[in-house]
């Protein structure tokens, strides 16, 4: 229950849970070589990354090391999860979700994640090795407790390593990678009551963001 799993969360001090080696397996059809896949054990990244496309992400990587941070939030604050994926020096992939207890608040908190290249799409924006996507999500604390509706942004990033050649994932696949972590972060370890809604693939983008040229946070003026 979700009661009990945020009074194990609180008990571990908000601090990362867990990092560990995986393997990754190629799975060979007549000689042909398949995408990896993944299986994470432990940890509150279990079920947020068990989608195909978060392996097949990063290429050819046989082994990686998942950091797993998970921080409850309870009735006052909402949970944040994180999990960073260091793909053998050639690929990291890392995702995000953090929310806010109103849109203004969502806004501030997402502003250094929106890709520079950003163009939008149902929800989110994306460019070629980022993407953010927005959703909501009701939680209850406790049998009766209070309920309440956090604002929420989920960030995936590809990136590569030591100047690794492969080419940039496209904001057609990041927009999907964000989309299908809000999904299973949503399910799992987020633990929400309401149907979540996000938009389903292909999607279909506007124009580039106007407002980039701007200042972020933690640059001048």
């Amino acid at each position: 229950m979700r009661v009990n799993r945020l009074r194990w969360a609180a008990g571990a001090a908000a601090v990362g849970l867990g990092a560990g080696l995986f393997g990754w397996h190629y799975h060979l059809d007549q000689g042909v070589q398949q995408p990896p896949t993944v299986d994470l054990s432990h940890g509150e990244c279990r079920g947020t990354l068990d989608d195909p496309r978060f392996a097949a992400s990063l290429g050819s990587t046989r082994q990686v090391r998942v950091d797993t941070t998970f921080i409850p939030g309870g009735s006052t604050l909402p949970d944040i999860l994180s999990c960073f994926v260091d793909g053998e020096h050639r690929r990291d992939l890392s995702v995000r979700v953090s929310g806010a207890g109103d849109e203004q608040g969502r806004t501030t908190l997402e502003r250094k994640d929106v890709p520079a290249d950003a163009q939008s799409f149902p929800a989110g924006e994306a460019g070629d090795r980022a993407a953010v996507v927005r959703f909501t999500c009701e939680t209850r604390s406790g049998a009766g407790g209070t309920e309440r509706t956090w604002y929420y942004t989920a960030t995936a990033a590809v990136q590569n390593t030591h100047g690794n050649s492969d080419p940039a994932p496209g904001r057609q696949k990041t927009a999907e990678l964000a989309v299908a972590f809000a999904h299973r972060a949503a399910e799992k370890a987020l633990g929400c009551t309401n149907t979540v809604d996000l938009p389903d693939g292909p999607y279909a983008f506007g124009a580039l963001r106007s407002d980039l040229a701007l200042p972020r946070e933690g640059q001048g003026s």
